[in-house]
């Protein structure tokens, strides 16, 4: 198995994948991360046993090139949209603020204030005379930033995990 990775290696490399590796799984060749996190299983691709003879690696090799000439676009999306949206953090919500997580747009309830806040506007479920109203803005006005900040960085991860599971439904249709 071992010395079929080392002969698939090479070619995961030129297509700039070297964190990528392949290893026999459940007598299928996969492409694993570098944890050992299963990518992309290549149907087309399949062994009688786990150990794998000279000739049967040969030819997995040849299959295998084929197999990244045709995908290696898709398997690079994947890589790349998995790396951004690693890369994202979302702050954590302060504990006596609420969001709601259905419909759009998203919103944080400041119950403190009696005010919502979405990306697009403010709402506040009190009535208030426009000097109040600016006092609560000119009170308040960090905490909105916060909240508005929050939320886009909430939506640009949930935004990101949407790319990612598209690229991922996109591997698992990949075939020789």
């Amino acid at each position: 198995m071992l010395l079929l990775r080392q002969a698939c290696q090479p070619i995961l490399d030129s297509y700039g994948l070297p964190e990528l590796h392949v290893i026999i799984k459940d007598k299928t060749l996969t492409i694993v991360g570098g944890c050992g996190q299963p990518l992309v299983s290549i149907g087309g691709i399949q062994f009688s046993k786990n150990t794998v003879s000279e000739k049967e690696r040969t030819f997995a090799v040849e299959l295998f090139e084929a197999f990244m000439a045709k995908h290696s676009t898709k398997i690079i999306d994947y890589v790349a949209a998995k790396r951004a949206f690693v890369a994202l953090t979302v702050p954590t919500l302060r504990k006596e603020w609420s969001m709601t997580t259905y419909g759009t747009p998203r919103r944080i309830e400041m119950p403190k204030s009696n005010i919502s806040v979405s990306s697009d506007s403010l709402i506040t479920t009190a009535y208030f005379t426009d000097a109040d109203f600016k006092a609560i803005l000119t009170t308040y006005k960090a905490d909105i930033k916060e909240a508005r900040d929050y939320l886009a960085a909430y939506e640009t991860h949930s935004t990101a995990a949407k790319i990612l599971d598209a690229q991922r439904t996109t591997l698992s249709s990949c075939d020789i």
